[in-house]
């Protein structure tokens, strides 16, 4: 833990907004578009995923700051395409033919569910893992095995984006979402990257996608 900094619970604390997962729609679509806006502008998003030099954070504390910005944009997506993705129309979440079950956490038997409850209950799980002090200590002392963490809760967000770039965007490119999407996407996928927090072998079926964004946003040396 780094001396003369911040508390890490006043850094991210005020940042996720407590709600009901059942009251997703409500949240401030355009505030959070316009703050995701601001923060990846138009220029390359590596710079911006980097940790800030001049802030007396670790790297952990940086991953999960972004955490918290990364659940606050799932739940504008996932408000976004609720009218979309419904029971009736993905009864089984999935990325084109594979499936992708659901599992609470490492001694639970994965579960077939429809993509409206995947996305519920990764709404709620991740809430749920930000709000475990000894998961993300307030006072900033990670455990040794924090990476994982990050890594699991990470590939559980690709799932989400793998169902949408699969079977919804069509949708969004009607409701004149896809722009803001691909943003949201490709932050993810370049702070994914910078860090190597996502294994190559759960991201094969979004590898083309995936190489088009780093290719516009590759590493700086």
């Amino acid at each position: 833990m780094l001396k003369n900094r911040p508390s890490l619970s006043n850094l991210f604390t005020p940042l996720l907004k407590k709600r009901n997962v059942s009251d997703y729609k409500l949240v401030d679509q355009n505030e959070l578009k316009w703050k995701s806006q601001k923060l990846l502008g138009t220029d390359t998003i590596r710079p911006k995923v980097q940790m800030p030099q001049d802030q007396f954070m670790s790297l952990p504390e940086w991953w999960a700051l972004n955490t918290v910005d990364f659940l606050n944009q799932l739940y504008l997506l996932v408000g976004v395409i609720s009218d979309i993705c419904t029971e009736a129309s993905c009864p089984v979440m999935c990325a084109g033919t594979q499936q992708i079950a659901w599992t609470e956490d490492a001694y639970s038997r994965p579960t077939t569910v429809s993509a409206p409850l995947y996305m519920e209950n990764l709404l709620a799980w991740i809430e749920s893992q930000l709000e475990n002090p000894v998961l993300f200590p307030p006072d900033g002392s990670f455990a040794p095995k924090f990476r994982q963490v990050i890594q699991i809760i990470y590939t559980r967000i690709f799932h989400f984006y793998a169902h949408i770039y699969f079977h919804h965007v069509q949708d969004l490119r009607r409701m004149g979402e896809e722009s803001h999407m691909n943003t949201c996407f490709s932050h993810f996928i370049v702070f994914c990257d910078e860090y190597d927090l996502l294994d190559p072998k759960d991201t094969k079926i979004l590898s083309p996608l995936m190489r088009q964004v780093l290719e516009r946003n590759p590493r700086i040396q």
